[in-house]
């Protein structure tokens, strides 16, 4: 008798699914939008990350049913996800209770370094925004709406170190940002009031009205054009390293010969955020060097705009921010009605990822937060 591995199991049955995927393309190509070849094979995971392949086997989560398969292309509803070349549909509590499972789909370790964690595997879906554009969100954790949006040429993988905390108070929803990701390559310039735009049809899709937030950097200008114009949807929103207007410092960056040049190191840290190669990550890189044409104009809120911005407002910046130099932190702070500003001595653009600021942040950003409940 032969006893395979656990792992090995797992492997053989993943690269049947991705086989029988494929063999169902092209028995049926007018279902096969789902490119499953094995460079995609995140993609025909639907979003969930290697850590969580012990737990989801067969459309189960640590032994309970996710709900029933829909096909490639169903009428696809807000919490529908789609796992191994087709949509699921999640079974209600009442659903699992008639097949012999108590209450609903359980909750797994989703952090590869806490044992004792017990939240949610997060459920990724692509939902399209407009314009050919489809941004890829995952949702975790149970309560009230958390939107959180990474950086510049980060994806929803940044936040995995807030994750456990995060989710065991809210409804995380993570996105990739256009372009980034899962979601797609870029076809021209990254505007962060077209990225507001794409947002907020996301999550009208999922039936999202009120919720809070929390961006980094180009995570942040999003939130703040989102402020701008949808002042009623964000309750409390905390901005990290962003600005409201375009800086002399950040336009030399991004006018440098250099701009577009990334080292092996950084290459390779971006091949791990982003699935769909070279080719997303050079249409990113174009982005970014031509952020000296456009962000003058894309991110230039006025002072009356800033008055206007409803939420509670928690502003994080260090002060040795070399794109926005720390008067623009103390210009918000002053501008938004209800702000308070954090200013990290020594810090970096991004100083939550500093040594020492990081469970700090975790800390104030949940005390701010669970503040307005």
């Amino acid at each position: 008798m032969i006893h395979l591995s656990h792992t090995v199991t797992y492997v053989i049955l993943i690269f049947l699914s991705i086989l029988a995927s494929n063999a169902d393309e092209n028995a049926h190509p007018e279902d096969g939008t789902f490119n499953t070849a094995l460079d995609e094979v995140g993609n025909t995971l639907g979003g969930l990350r290697l850590p969580h392949l012990e737990q989801v086997i067969d459309g189960t989560v640590a032994g309970a049913p996710l709900g029933r398969y829909t096909g490639k292309h169903p009428d696809a509803g807000p919490d529908d996800f789609f796992w191994l070349g087709g949509y699921f549909k999640p079974f209600t509590d009442e659903e699992l209770t008639e097949l012999g499972y108590a209450g609903s789909t359980p909750n797994v370790n989703t952090s590869e370094h806490d044992n004792n964690s017990q939240n949610p595997v997060p459920l990724g879906r692509l939902v399209p925004v407009g314009d050919g554009v489809e941004l890829y969100y995952e949702k975790s954790g149970k309560g009230e709406p958390l939107v959180l949006l990474h950086f510049f040429s980060g994806s929803t993988i940044i936040w995995e170190p807030f994750l456990d905390e995060l989710t065991r108070h809210f409804k995380v929803i993570n996105i990739d940002m256009r372009g980034h990701g899962r979601s797609g390559i870029l076809t021209g310039d990254f505007l962060h009031r077209e990225s507001a735009r794409d947002v907020i049809t996301l999550l009208d899709s999922i039936g999202i009205d009120h919720f809070r937030a929390a961006g980094m950097s180009s995570g942040a200008m999003t939130l703040l054009h989102i402020a701008k114009e949808w002042p009623e949807r964000i309750d409390a929103m905390v901005l990290v390293g962003g600005t409201h207007r375009y800086t002399e410092e950040s336009r030399q960056i991004h006018n440098a010969p250099d701009c577009a040049d990334l080292s092996d190191t950084a290459m390779e840290t971006w091949r791990s955020r982003h699935i769909h190669g070279e080719n997303q990550i050079y249409a990113l890189l174009n982005a970014w060097c031509g952020f000296s044409e456009v962000m003058g104009e894309d991110m230039n809120l006025s002072s009356d705009s800033l008055a206007n911005i409803q939420a509670r407002t928690l502003i994080i910046h260090g002060d040795s921010d070399s794109y926005f130099p720390v008067e623009i932190p103390v210009e918000m702070y002053k501008g938004i009605p209800n702000a308070a500003l954090w200013v990290v001595p020594n810090g970096s653009h991004l100083p939550v990822f500093d040594p020492g600021v990081r469970t700090e942040f975790l800390q104030q950003t949940l005390e701010f937060f669970l503040a307005g409940d």
